[in-house]
């Protein structure tokens, strides 16, 4: 008997993630292209260039905490809810993006 079961302890056995539901089925084959469409359409759902400016900033920033490569959308699809809390919790009131002020 080891040392855990004596004293009453289980054994932790690590978990691959399940992939995140878009890709329930698989990941496409045009991943980065479908990405790349995704976070573009993302960014053009508002009018104002200075927001979407923001949004690629915050994008930027999360990619790198997360050891993503700018660009490399298609590693997104990796990204669990884990790692954007992790990021969350990273932020400190001083470096969290900010609103838009309403001028822009």
């Amino acid at each position: 008997m080891d040392e855990n079961a004596r004293m009453g302890k289980s054994e932790i056995v690590p978990v691959a993630p399940d992939p995140i539901p878009a890709f329930a089925g698989g990941m496409p084959s045009d991943l980065r292209e479908q990405m790349t469409k995704a976070v573009k359409a993302w960014k053009l759902r508002t009018p104002s260039p200075h927001t979407r400016r923001a949004y690629e900033s915050d994008l930027d920033q999360f990619l790198a905490h997360a050891g993503i490569e700018a660009g490399a959308w298609e590693q997104l699809a990796q990204v669990r809810p884990e790692d954007v809390a992790k990021w969350r919790d990273a932020l400190t009131p001083t470096n969290r993006p900010t609103a838009p002020s309403a001028a822009s």
